[in-house]
């Protein structure tokens, strides 16, 4: 049943959807093949991949998604919404970056701002590959295997958002709109070709109909999260069939395969992300600063400072590390199939 989608504006709002719908029709357009990778990076670019322990920040100050190497503190890369003149109210739309994920054998980044934007960058040559407007407040976003894109928005309480990722047009709209409270994250179950995300004090799980013309999720289940409310942070623990989950008042390790939650040593409130890695690389987290929603520096599990830098507002940091949990070995920036 198709229901009605009402636009609202108000002068120094940002652009959001009251909306009574699910399902949003959009009109089809002809799949051309995707552009081709360039060739080799300039310099910075390489350094990424000989980096021993390369860092990925999303950076509000400067509206910024970084590389760092956490070993020197050098800025491998960056890219600014401010510079991007591929992306049409790039400035607005990813302003205060809230989320980044290595995607593609860590060829491009994922990235959503709480401005309203979620945008595919391909790091060879900092292209916006593709890019759409959500809604207010985006927090988290995740690639099908497809090729398609599910964000999840607190805009009006809180959606799952599915878009279909068209990369000759570079941008797209909503075709998928799912109420879901407070929602914050979501991941990519590759073993187990499911979405799992969060809302408030639950942990949701979707199946997708794998459809790369007219992607859709369907919620299957829920599980109480134990512990507070207003769940953040959800990504996989490296090397482990387990994932990160992180609330108002605790961090915690879900297991993958019956959803079970354990308490950690380093538990602690409003740890807004944790990345691990493999051997060598310290289990990571950003911890805001008193009063504040993003913090100067990011530390370990044991408090010890593993990157900072004065005048940065980082809101999330990620090891720029691959993910088996999610992606295959072999994962390439693909055109969904008509």
């Amino acid at each position: 049943m198709k229901r009605r989608i009402t636009a609202l504006l108000c002068v120094g709002c940002l652009f959001t959807l009251t909306a009574c719908q699910e399902d949003i029709e959009i009109t089809e357009v002809p799949m051309p093949p995707v552009e081709e990778e360039p060739g080799p990076g300039p310099d910075d670019t390489d350094k990424i991949y000989d980096c021993e322990h390369p860092l990925l920040l999303t950076e509000q100050a400067q509206g910024r998604i970084l590389i760092v190497d956490a070993d020197t503190k050098e800025i491998l890369w960056e890219w600014r919404a401010a510079s991007a003149s591929d992306m049409p109210n790039a400035t607005s739309l990813m302003r205060l970056p809230s989320e980044v994920k290595a995607i593609y054998n860590r060829r491009y980044i994922l990235a959503t701002a709480s401005g309203g934007g979620v945008a595919i960058i391909r790091i060879a040559d900092k292209k916006v590959m593709f890019y759409a407007s959500v809604g207010n407040n985006p927090h988290s976003a995740e690639v099908f295997p497809d090729g398609n894109l599910v964000v999840a928005s607190t805009d009006n309480d809180g959606f799952l958002n599915t878009f279909r990722v068209d990369t000759v047009a570079r941008t797209g709209q909503i075709v998928q709109k799912l109420p879901l409270t407070f929602c914050h994250s979501a991941v990519w179950d590759r073993a187990r070709g499911r979405l799992l995300a969060t809302s408030d004090n639950k942990l949701c799980v979707f199946t997708y109909n794998g459809d790369g013309n007219a992607p859709r999720i369907t919620k299957e289940s829920e599980t109480p999260i134990p512990e507070g409310s207003w769940a953040h942070d959800l990504f996989p623990v490296y090397g482990e069939n387990a994932l990160w989950l992180t609330n108002n008042s605790c961090a915690m390790k879900v297991s993958a395969s019956d959803l079970a939650m354990m308490t950690t040593d380093f538990s602690q409130s409003s740890i807004k992300s944790v990345s691990s890695g493999p051997e060598g690389f310290a289990t990571i987290l950003m911890i805001p600063k008193d009063g504040e929603w993003w913090n100067t520096k990011v530390v370990d599990t044991a408090g010890q400072t593993v990157f900072e830098q004065s005048g940065m507002q980082i809101y999330k940091a990620r090891w720029f590390v691959e993910n088996a949990y999610s992606y295959p070995a072999k994962h390439d920036f693909v055109q969904p199939a008509k």
